[in-house]
């Protein structure tokens, strides 16, 4: 996408420059994460109700190649809303609390947690500009979502 942008905006150095560093970041988080468990999380975008990206999203995609299991990467919908039931009983290891398009904070742990019946710890305030703009900003991307599943592996 970012050299066919590049072509069309007559940019195609500075094109090949982003899509080099995209390519690398993605393979420093494939190694980095090779051999490893996989970390199955649920990434919730919104709260009231609970909604979740699918696997057909870049946010799953950024934080599977940095070896995330998205937990609810075959619902069809894009965004979908899953229950307090559905999140008991994935088996997660991390849930991603987005800073957006919902805000939340951590205060919002203690809310989900309770309604989820969840341990706290597994949750995680992570940057949605981070894991969702993509384009320039994705190399970036791909070494926050790396990080991010560091420190869900790591405790």
């Amino acid at each position: 996408m970012v050299r066919s942008i590049g072509v069309a905006v007559e940019r195609i150095d500075d094109a090949e420059r982003i899509a080099r560093a995209i390519e690398e970041a993605a393979r420093r988080a494939r190694l980095d994460s090779e051999g490893l468990p996989a970390v199955r999380f649920a990434y919730l975008i919104w709260r009231k109700p609970l909604m979740s990206v699918s696997g057909d999203t870049f946010i799953s995609d950024l934080l599977r190649l940095a070896g995330g299991e998205n937990a609810f990467a075959d619902r069809p919908k894009r965004y979908p809303v899953v229950s307090a039931e559905d999140m008991a009983s994935a088996g997660l290891d991390a849930v991603f609390l987005s800073t957006e398009p919902f805000p939340f904070q951590d205060k919002h742990v203690d809310d989900v947690s309770r309604a989820t019946g969840l341990a706290p710890e597994i949750f995680h305030i992570v940057d949605g500009e981070m894991l969702s703009w993509h384009g320039s900003r994705t190399p970036a991307g791909i070494d926050y979502a790396a990080e991010v599943i560091a420190r869900v592996r790591n405790g």
